[in-house]
């Protein structure tokens, strides 16, 4: 699937500052790179929604889908949300955020994430109501099946953490408002915290993702798998039952028959990870009893 690209070069309003296009290829190498691969640019009105529109800069007009991208801000999500009430994100266009501020993360965490890693946020269908409960795993196996495709073994950390080779490269936030749904991701393609940067409780240390498009840039990086996510995220819901589901992504998650401690309000309780239940839970079992749960963090090593 190709992508028309739209660079928000004069940013739109409070939510997203204007971005310089050749200050946007010095940035980084990957931003260089993916920038000499969708010239020529040209500037032209786009709608935005039924009643307005504005001015971009565009490259491969007449396609199927569309990733706007937009200059420093706060979160991309934001802007997202913007462009959804405005009727101008469609299912799978995405807006990519050069630089975050203050991205949402797991449990509403603040993170900042800086030029050259990819923090995409698209738009998806809610999907029916026999997948309540199970998009984030949904997204997440998706995106774990695209990068597959590109040589990269993923594993996901329940709920939503993409995990390569011990450690974290992305993760994805799934946001939902009535019938639309928001998905965020950062994957970590050119950079990552540093060991000692990383906060004491992290489950496991971050890294940059090796994959066969390494030397690709935020929108050459999104371009390639947006496509295979689609087909996959499309496949599970048309050919697969939620409990059929449910085995396959079991089989994917990080530290399956592990012991591992998941924090229980203020205290850390040690279990071994023994799966998915139906409704999604992550399944625990400690001292022969077995229950689910919900929310907290897991970890491998207790902090």
């Amino acid at each position: 699937m190709s992508c028309e690209i739209r660079i928000l070069h004069q940013g739109y309003g409070a939510i997203c500052a204007p971005l310089d296009v050749d200050a946007l290829a010095d940035s980084c190498a990957g931003w260089a790179s993916d920038l000499r691969a969708s010239r020529p640019f040209h500037s032209c009105r786009v709608p935005l929604g039924a009643l307005s529109e504005i001015d971009v800069l565009c490259a491969d007009a007449d396609v199927a889908n569309s990733i706007w991208i937009g200059g420093r801000c706060e979160s991309g999500m934001d802007l997202a949300w913007e462009f959804v009430r405005a009727g101008a994100l469609r299912p799978w266009d995405a807006v990519i955020a050069v630089e975050q501020t203050s991205g949402r993360g797991q449990l509403r965490r603040p993170w900042l994430s800086a030029p050259g890693n990819l923090h995409v946020c698209f738009h998806l269908a809610c999907p029916p109501s026999p997948w309540d409960g199970l998009l984030s795993l949904l997204v997440g196996y998706a995106i774990c099946s695209a990068l597959s495709e590109l040589g990269a073994d993923l594993r996901l950390k329940w709920p939503n953490d993409l995990y390569q080779n011990g450690r974290k490269v992305g993760g994805i936030l799934v946001e939902q408002r009535g019938d639309d749904v928001i998905v965020g991701m950062g994957l970590n393609l050119l950079r990552a915290p540093q060991d000692c940067e990383m906060r004491k409780d992290a489950a496991a240390r971050a890294g940059v993702l090796e994959f066969q498009g390494s030397g690709f840039g935020p929108a050459r990086a999104w371009r390639a798998l947006v496509n295979q996510s689609k087909n996959a995220y499309m496949y599970h819901l048309e050919n697969n039952s939620p409990t059929d589901f449910l085995s396959l992504v079991s089989r994917r998650l990080l530290w399956l028959g592990h012991m591992v401690f998941h924090q229980d309000g203020s205290e850390w309780r040690r279990a071994r990870l023994i799966g998915l239940h139906h409704d999604g839970g992550l399944v625990l079992e400690r001292e022969g009893s077995r229950n689910v749960v919900y929310s907290g963090s897991i970890l491998f090593e207790r902090p």
